[in-house]
């Protein structure tokens, strides 16, 4: 079965899912290795780690994510983007997954510490997205569209100090500039 997954650049990639049902333990079936001169990445699953961990298994790539994270980014981004895990504790295992992901992509691409931005690197982010992940007749993808809300979310918890739209403080600062 084909699978949407995304490489080590962030980019997506098609992927098989092969899921077996063995006595054996962790060994995959004979048949898997036709799949290694296949064009697409495989990966192979048993039953029995799939009804143990979840088809998804947002643990394991929750702790993939941080692991590079750590071993790619600044230790500004590093303690930056863990703080911003800790604000998203009420959210799902598969919510903070997805923005710690992305992040770790729009990190790649912005190659400045967080802290550091300005809104010209803000705008040169948002137009390398729509470059790469918009679709050939320039229209916005569901990948273009969930990098840039998280985007926008991350700015605004560290601008404001919340993922939130707070309009009465936003409100009073717009006040404050008149």
């Amino acid at each position: 079965m084909p699978v949407n997954l995304v490489n080590s650049n962030g980019s997506p990639t098609k992927a098989i899912l092969i899921i077996w049902r063995s006595r054996v333990r962790n060994s995959p079936p004979a048949h898997t290795n036709q799949f290694k001169t296949h064009p697409a990445a495989y990966y192979a699953v048993s039953l029995k780690s799939i009804k143990k961990k979840g088809i998804h298994d947002y643990e394991s790539r929750t702790k993939w994510v941080k692991k590079q994270i750590e071993f790619e980014l600044s230790q500004k981004n590093v303690e930056l983007i863990t703080q911003y895990e800790m604000e998203m504790v009420r959210q799902s295992i598969a919510t903070r997954q997805k923005h710690l992901r992305t992040l770790l992509g729009l990190s790649r691409v912005l190659q400045k510490d967080w802290k550091d931005i300005t809104k010209n690197d803000i705008e040169k982010l948002v137009y390398e997205i729509m470059q790469r992940y918009s679709d050939e007749s320039g229209k916005e993808s569901n990948y273009s569209y969930d990098h840039k809300k998280v985007l926008k979310i991350f700015i605004r918890w560290m601008k404001l100090g919340s993922r939130e739209v707070q309009i009465s403080k936003i409100l009073l600062q717009n006040q404050d500039h008149s």
